[in-house]
């Protein structure tokens, strides 16, 4: 966390305190498939582009 801590205590209700990490969880797994989603597409480029510009397919495609 970078926040200092301000010293000031509140009390929040442990169903909301769980509904809170359990969706930071869902946003945490929706960016990561967003990253392999976007590694994935930029590894088609390369492939396709290698397939275009020699006419045969490079390993690892």
């Amino acid at each position: 966390m970078t926040a200092k801590p301000s010293g000031k205590l509140m009390t929040i209700d442990q169903a909301i305190f769980l509904e809170i990490v359990e969706r930071l969880a869902e946003a945490i797994g929706a960016v990561e498939r967003g990253n392999g989603r976007a590694v994935a597409v930029a590894h088609e480029r390369e492939c396709l582009r290698a397939i275009f510009s020699t006419g045969a397919t490079p390993k690892g495609c």
